[in-house]
Parts: C-alpha cells; sequence; structure tokens
C-alpha cells in the first residue's frame, strides 16, 4: 500500500508560486535556494537577479552555485528543481534593479513571493550608504 505524503502548510504556501530572490549568491541567499528547492520542489519558479562578475555571466554564476557541497542534496535527489531557477542581469545599486523592461513586467506579472537578501557586506562604508542600500534602495 502506497504511503501518500502530507504536505506541510510551507509546502502547501509555495506549491505553484514564482518567487524573486535578491542576494541569491550570497551566504543566505543560498541557503534559501537550497531549502525551496528541496523542501518545497513544487514551486512553479525562481528568478534570482544576479549580478555579472569577473568575466563571469549570470548563468555561469548560477551553475557555479550549483556545484558547491550545500546543493549535493538536490543535485542527487531531485536534480530536475534546478530547471526552475531563472538567473536575471541585475543590480540592486542600478535604477529598476538594472533589469530590462521585459524582465521588469515578467516579475511584476509572476512573482507572488520576493525575498530580499542582497546587502552590502562592506565593512568601510558610510553608515547612511550602508542602511540605504540594504534597507531603502529596493
Amino acid at each position: 500500500m502506497e504511503k501518500k505524503s502530507v504536505k506541510s502548510e510551507t509546502q502547501q504556501f509555495y506549491e505553484g508560486k514564482t518567487i524573486f530572490i535578491t542576494g541569491g549568491t550570497g551566504f543566505m541567499g543560498k541557503v534559501l535556494l537550497e531549502k525551496l528547492l528541496y523542501s518545497c520542489s513544487d514551486v512553479k519558479k525562481i528568478y534570482v537577479l544576479i549580478r555579472p562578475k569577473r568575466d563571469r555571466g549570470v548563468e555561469n554564476r548560477l551553475e557555479d552555485i550549483f556545484k558547491l557541497p550545500l546543493f549535493q542534496r538536490v543535485q542527487n535527489e531531485k536534480p530536475q528543481v534546478l530547471k526552475k531557477v531563472i538567473p536575471l542581469n541585475g543590480d540592486v545599486c542600478s535604477r529598476d534593479l538594472g533589469l530590462s523592461n521585459r524582465h521588469r513586467e515578467l516579475l511584476i506579472n509572476e512573482v507572488q513571493v520576493v525575498f530580499h537578501f542582497a546587502a552590502t557586506l562592506r565593512l568601510e562604508a558610510k553608515l547612511k550608504d550602508a542602511i540605504e542600500m540594504n534597507t531603502v534602495k529596493y
């Protein structure tokens, strides 16, 4: 007899939802991304805002993230969910997050949940600038 799994309230909430994450390449962003992919695998899509960096485009940076040990269980047990993650070229310090009009409209029309994890980690930054970037800019 097949045992039917019961979804938690959290899994039920995220089922079929489209999510947008800023700061997905940072420590907490990666932890969130892995947890959503593994535990809430029925999400529809996850858009992640990523800056190109050191001659690495956003697709390459996302691939690098998925190679980390943190994503090993997703890679081994649920590799198909990785296709739900869509990198978007942008920057929280830019006007309209540096997104194209097409991507902005896409997010406006599709996203139900936003996680704003982008933050400056420059310890030498002026407090006013750090507060503005980490809390006001978005």
